[in-house]
């Protein structure tokens, strides 16, 4: 995804009761039937409206929340908690300018809060006033500076108003702060290219590159010793006694995963591969690995789960790559930008043959799932579709692709799997008509960008391909815009439930939500505010269920 979308969507996930409950929060230790019959007697003690309030806070009943906790702030004007709680409560009705008066109280007594200066902020950029909000996230920032939502938050703003130097000083502060996560790196990266200060970027962009997990693994050559004459227990062994002294080494428990898959020890593999992904939730290998043991198991669900994600971290290289060349050529160095490339085409059939996996293992999945329910109900067995090898499922997925395409040619996502289905057939010029009808319904669909590029340059159109992969880098200024407030609207769920049914009933070739939830979904993708591999998942599974 575009690294300048998902900076707009960064920070947007903070949910106010989240953020501001530990003024507030206390263990709900009376039943609500009590704590009713108790208010009903004392209504004017403040402690139990609040605690009343609260109970129906936690339990989403909103209306009755407000009225308990208002009446908590109208015994005690100057009871933090429950004019933070109330605040929660009207922002998650979707009332900000409510919610923003009542923080504006609680910060006239608590004028140092952090997380309070935020919440205010962020409710100003719900009511569509980003400078306001930019000042409340500069003064939380100003009282802690490793605070990383207000950071972000600026940061968004700063790039919604095109304000470049003001974002890229808000992300060389988180990278000082989380100096091991390459995607801050890449992030900046992007920011550099956009200021046009493309030594700093190509800098960023290999550093990302330098910080992956597979760039540090470590071999022990003993293990491979033991390995390699057989003696896989005794490598076991090694390698438990390495762990001890070395703990943290996520290789070491990738490595030891896969010797326990390799005699059947099915539990401690995935007890390992598990081990590795929580030290280094971003390591390609593992992940791989993890999907590879799933599919030896007949987990297939599991399996494609594993390789979507893998096939996302393939993704991030691949943008990686394509950003250093783009930065590269943007500097007049024309002949170590197409090196990059290369180096990009060179990396991306990882993806293609990832996410071909996937479509496979999802058809496998969907048909052993009609197997075991027409088994136990007695109805008729898809015996033609069980015993599929890789080849037909490949076949049937590409059919359906092509269906779907021609029936439903506005979805982009549809045509960039499609294309992605052409391109492990080496069906190359249709590949490339697939990804320009992608990039055309969506222009900032990074990935489909990307793919028509690599696609382009092996078909020898190394002009168009240049050009094509200067558009993962660039988001118009329209783009930006309506991104930014696409983000802010899914943030009230009611309203963007709303804005979703104007949209369709404003379509009038949608005839239902369906079309509209699409486009948008892949959008908040493009933000980082939906899972794409879970996105991905779900999408294949429709298809399967639309084609039986």
């Amino acid at each position: 995804m575009s690294q300048l979308l998902e900076i707009l969507g960064r920070g947007l996930d903070s949910d106010l009761a989240d953020m501001l409950d530990r003024y507030f929060w206390s263990p709900p230790v009376r039943p609500l039937a009590d704590l009713q019959e108790s208010c009903s007697r004392h209504p004017d003690w403040p402690d139990l409206q609040l605690q009343l309030g609260l109970a129906y806070l936690r339990g989403s009943r909103l209306e009755d929340a407000i009225s308990h906790l208002g009446e908590s702030c109208r015994r005690k004007p100057d009871y933090l908690a429950a004019r933070l709680a109330l605040a929660s409560a009207y922002c998650e009705l979707g009332r900000p300018t409510d919610a923003l008066e009542h923080l504006k109280l609680a910060l006239a007594n608590a004028p140092d809060q952090t997380a309070i200066l935020f919440a205010a902020g962020f409710c100003l950029e719900r009511t569509n006033e980003p400078a306001k909000a930019a000042h409340y996230y500069r003064d939380a920032i100003a009282r802690d500076g490793t605070f990383a939502p207000a950071r972000e938050r600026l940061a968004a703003i700063a790039v919604f108003l095109d304000d470049v130097d003001e974002a890229i000083a808000q992300y060389q502060a988180l990278l000082e702060d989380r100096p091991q996560e390459p995607w801050l790196r890449t992030a900046l990266a992007h920011l550099y290219h956009r200021s046009g200060q493309y030594d700093q970027a190509i800098e960023q962009f290999e550093n990302a590159l330098v910080m992956e997990p597979e760039n540090w693994a470590l071999i022990d050559d003993e293990v491979e010793s033991l390995v390699a004459d057989g003696q896989i227990r005794e490598a076991i062994e090694r390698l438990h006694s390495l762990i001890e002294q070395q703990e943290g080494f996520a290789d070491l428990h990738v490595r030891l995963a896969d010797l326990y898959s390799q005699v059947g020890d099915d539990d401690a593999a995935m007890n390992h591969y598990r081990t590795a992904l929580d030290l280094q939730p971003d390591y390609l290998e593992a992940h791989v690995k993890t999907g590879t043991h799933h599919l030896v198991c007949g987990r297939w669900d599991e399996a494609a789960e594993a390789f979507q994600i893998a096939c996302e971290l393939n993704d991030r290289t691949l943008i990686n790559y394509v950003g250093i060349g783009v930065a590269q050529a943007a500097a007049g160095r024309t002949a170590d930008a197409m090196g990059s490339f290369d180096l990009a085409g060179a990396v991306e059939p990882n993806s293609t043959l990832l996410l071909t996996e996937m479509a496979r293992l999802q058809l496998k999945a969907a048909v052993a799932d009609e197997y075991t329910r027409s088994f136990e109900t007695g109805g008729p067995l898809p015996v033609a579709e069980i015993d599929l090898d890789n080849d037909d499922l490949l076949q049937k997925q590409i059919e359906r692709h092509a269906e779907l395409v021609a029936h439903h040619g506005e979805q982009a996502d549809a045509r960039f799997r499609y294309g992605v289905l052409l391109r492990s057939e080496s069906r190359l010029g249709e590949a490339v008509e697939q990804f320009s009808k992608a990039v055309e319904i969506n222009p900032t669909y990074v990935q489909a960008i990307i793919k028509l590029g690599i696609t382009q340059q092996e078909l020898g159109m190394v002009e168009e391909a240049i050009e094509t992969f200067k558009q993962a880098l660039e988001v118009e200024p329209s783009y930006v815009d309506v991104h930014y407030r696409l983000g802010l609207l899914y943030t009230d769920r009611r309203e963007f439930e709303r804005a979703v049914e104007e949209m369709a009933a404003a379509d009038e070739g949608a005839g239902d939500s369906h079309q509209v939830r699409v486009a948008l979904a892949l959008s908040l993708q493009n933000m980082g505010l939906m899972d794409r591999a879970a996105a991905t998942w779900r999408s294949l599974c429709q298809l399967h269920h639309a084609g039986t």
